[in-house]
């Protein structure tokens, strides 16, 4: 069956996040699905060489049954595992489900060539989804990077603008304060003048009347 893409955006912000977020633990316990039935796989089929010699022939099923083990399923684990050995290029493929593997291995041989081209056919539609969700993505982060770029160098045009303003500013305090400071000179300047012909007019003044008394 193809893969389909499921549209959150229709759903509430927190169950749609708590869904997606649920999606990826099931989609990561696959994973882990798959790698564990095939590492089941391998110990079952160490076991089963083990009981293959002399002396300890058909004591497998019994070993098997003794954890409650069904001998049709071990070797379905059997099968998988030697199909998709550890360390293989399908082995570390873990997208294909358990359940997907066990199909294609369980199938009869007459029609398992087409079991497994469907299945194949799911997880390529899969990993084309998967692709796709990917390179949505990384539009969806690149514009936003974008923006949040463009955002970055407005602030800083505001912040050099600013900082413009502000030296503008403290040059016309300058040169209000050298202003005021050069009127005050000029104005103690003339106050001192002033003193100065007050007290001159004052000497004149008293030996003006000394020479009349004489």
């Amino acid at each position: 069956m193809p893969t389909t893409q499921f549209d959150y955006s229709n759903l509430p912000a927190g169950i749609s996040t708590s869904l997606q977020v649920r999606a990826a633990r099931i989609n990561q316990s696959k994973r882990t699905m798959v790698r564990e039935g095939l590492a089941i796989g391998a110990e079952l089929s160490a076991a089963r060489d083990e009981l293959a010699g002399v002396g300890r022939d058909g004591l497998f099923a019994p070993w098997l049954k003794s954890m409650e083990f069904s001998k049709s399923y071990a070797y379905v684990l059997i099968g998988l595992y030697e199909k998709y050995p550890e360390g293989s290029v399908q082995f570390q493929d873990t997208s294909l489900s358990l359940s997907s593997m066990i199909s294609i291995s369980s199938a009869p041989d007459d029609i398992r060539p087409q079991v497994e081209a469907a299945v194949q056919a799911e997880l390529a539609q899969h990993k084309r989804v998967t692709a796709a969700k990917i390179e949505e993505m990384k539009r969806e982060f690149s514009s936003k990077e974008h923006a949040l770029k463009d955002d970055m160098e407005k602030s800083r045009q505001l912040l050099r603008a600013s900082t413009a303003n502000e030296r503008l500013l403290m040059n016309e305090r300058d040169a209000v304060r050298d202003k005021l400071n050069a009127v005050t000179r000029e104005l103690d300047a003339q106050a001192q003048t002033y003193s100065e012909a007050i007290a001159r007019a004052k000497e004149d003044a008293e030996r003006s009347v000394k020479e009349v008394e004489v």
